[in-house]
């Protein structure tokens, strides 16, 4: 399997799991892997109720400690610093343009290996998300649970 058969395959993990905590009514026989070439967000999909829209997905991860928890020879005792990342990946994925004619929404969430708690990401990223401006409808947080952090009205 390709590397990006097996992405899109997560993607649509990720977001099924975000169906099932957002109550969201969407047609999950709808969702589909959007297009980079042709700068569609990562998942499409429709409502129940009809119309099309767009999710883009942005993990929140520490790729440090992600690169030393996978290490082929992890060294023992090995000090690793930390730092929470959540803040440039957020700025990162709001840079994103999408040429496409339905709304688009932005789905954050949080993934191991992450030393940072879901009560300091939220503060970070929420200010982030409202000062920067971007094309997304709503920007989605989700780690234990899922909570809208911004929406644009």
């Amino acid at each position: 399997m390709n590397r990006e058969r097996t992405k899109k395959e997560y993607e649509k993990t990720i977001f099924l799991h975000f169906l099932s905590l957002s109550n969201l009514e969407i047609a999950t026989d709808s969702i589909t892997s959007g297009n980079p070439n042709k700068q569609e967000p990562d998942i499409l999909c429709k409502y129940i109720k009809g119309g099309t829209v767009g999710f883009e997905l942005g993990r929140l991860t520490d790729p440090i400690l992600s690169a030393e928890v996978n290490a082929w020879e992890p060294e023992n005792g090995k000090y690793i610093r930390t730092k929470d990342h959540s803040g440039e990946i957020t700025r990162k994925k709001l840079t994103r343009e999408y040429q496409v004619s339905f709304p688009v929404e932005l789905l954050l969430y949080r993934e191991n290996p992450i030393v940072t708690p879901e009560n300091v990401i939220i503060p970070t990223i929420r200010p982030i998300c409202g000062s920067i401006q971007h094309g997304y409808k709503r920007i989605w947080f989700m780690g234990k649970t899922v909570e809208v952090i911004y929406e644009n009205s």
